[in-house]
C-alpha cells in the first residue's frame, strides 16, 4: 500500500467510526456521560463493571430494537 492510499483508508476509517458515534449518540444520549465517567474512574483506579455492564446491555437493546 503507498502512503495515499494508506491516508485514505485512515480517513475513511475516522469518519466511520465518527459516524457510528454520532448515531450512537442520538440512539443513547447519555453515553458521553457515560464514558466520561468511565474514564475519570479509570484515572482514579477504581471499578467499572457495573458501568460497563449497564452501557453493554443498553447498547445491545438499541440494537436489537428494543428501545
Amino acid at each position: 500500500m503507498t502512503s495515499f492510499s494508506k491516508l485514505i483508508t485512515k480517513c475513511l476509517r475516522a469518519w466511520a467510526a465518527w459516524n457510528d458515534r454520532k448515531r450512537m449518540t442520538r440512539a443513547m444520549p447519555d453515553i458521553i456521560e457515560r464514558k466520561k465517567l468511565i474514564e475519570k474512574n479509570r484515572r482514579r483506579h477504581r471499578r467499572n463493571r457495573a458501568l460497563l455492564d449497564e452501557q453493554r446491555n443498553e447498547m445491545t437493546a438499541i440494537l436489537k430494537g428494543k428501545m
